[in-house]
């Protein structure tokens, strides 16, 4: 059970029909027939928080998963997100996923809270380990949105059989670095997903990334991210002001917006036709898509 997440993996958004109601899959295929074709991208990660995973039903998921397969070529991993109340569920939807061709799975918190319980998390990801042939991901939320595992424990379950890497999103900086020395020495692959903090979290450590922000800047990200592998700090420096202005759109409260403000990117660009989201996640009002459009300018990412 291994995979190689080293790079640049953009976690895709879903476009939806202009109610919300069903996905367009005309615009999801030019998304990632998009981020597929560019040399920049290693791999794609779908049913994520920037693919509104929990809007979507668990065919959905799957349709989502088949046609990033489709997509992509053989060298490039798809990784899907897996959720659930219970192992079971989960387990569940790691067959679901493994059927629609993914190559590995992204191991969202489930809704109990087991990252209170060291010997729940811990049991839950032997369990699942047990229980799919696919390699997991695990992924540490961010600090303020629950479900984020205290670096100690995120140590332990990095080495549990079957876990091949860690998505770091704690959008703490300080927290970031005791996460990365609980998880030194274990086989694993550390993939940055601090979107506000990613030049520190970079030059930290990181072999490769799950963001959402990629779904959008690949190239941007990949540049920064191979200025800090080959020690230019000048070209990183560069690269992260040039795309600071759109980062700042993406994240303006409330941060839970920001997979809506990357769907007003792409409806921008004519990637897809509606940034509609899928209710009740409210849409984007008319004078913010002016800022994201102002922003997108600003990092010359039109």
């Amino acid at each position: 059970m291994t995979i190689d997440l080293s790079g640049v993996n953009p976690a895709n958004v879903v476009p939806m029909t202009e109610d919300g109601a069903a996905i367009d899959e005309p615009g999801l295929k030019r998304h990632l027939d998009e981020l597929a074709a560019l040399d920049c991208v290693d791999g794609i990660v779908t049913n994520g928080h920037a693919g509104e995973v929990y809007a979507l039903d668990p065919e959905e998921r799957a349709r989502v998963t088949e046609l990033a397969d489709e997509a992509t070529d053989d060298d490039t991993p798809v990784v899907s997100g897996v959720v659930g109340g219970s192992t079971a569920d989960v387990i569940a939807a790691a067959d679901r996923m493994e059927a629609a061709g993914a190559d590995g799975l992204l191991v969202v918190p489930p809704h109990t809270p087991i990252h209170t319980r060291e010997d729940a998390a811990i049991g839950f990801f032997e369990d699942l380990s047990a229980g799919t042939d696919l390699p997991l991901v695990i992924f540490q939320h961010p600090h303020w949105a629950g479900g984020n595992y205290p670096p100690e424990l995120l140590g332990k379950l990095a080495r549990i059989d079957g876990v091949a890497a860690v998505k770091d999103a704690v959008w703490d900086v300080d927290h970031f670095q005791e996460d990365l020395r609980a998880i030194r020495g274990a086989d694993v692959q550390l993939l940055v997903a601090n979107d506000e903090h990613l030049l520190p979290s970079f030059a930290l450590g990181g072999e490769g990334t799950i963001l959402e922000l990629a779904a959008v800047i690949p190239e941007l990200i990949a540049e920064l991210f191979e200025a800090v592998e080959s020690s230019d700090v000048a070209r990183a420096r560069e690269a992260y002001d040039r795309m600071e202005p759109f980062i700042d759109a993406m994240y303006e409260p409330p941060v839970s917006d920001s997979h809506t403000r990357l769907k007003v990117a792409l409806e921008i660009r004519g990637t897809i036709d509606s940034a509609a989201p899928r209710p009740p996640t409210a849409p984007i009002g008319e004078a913010e898509k002016a800022s994201i459009e102002a922003a997108m300018d600003a990092s010359g990412v039109l």
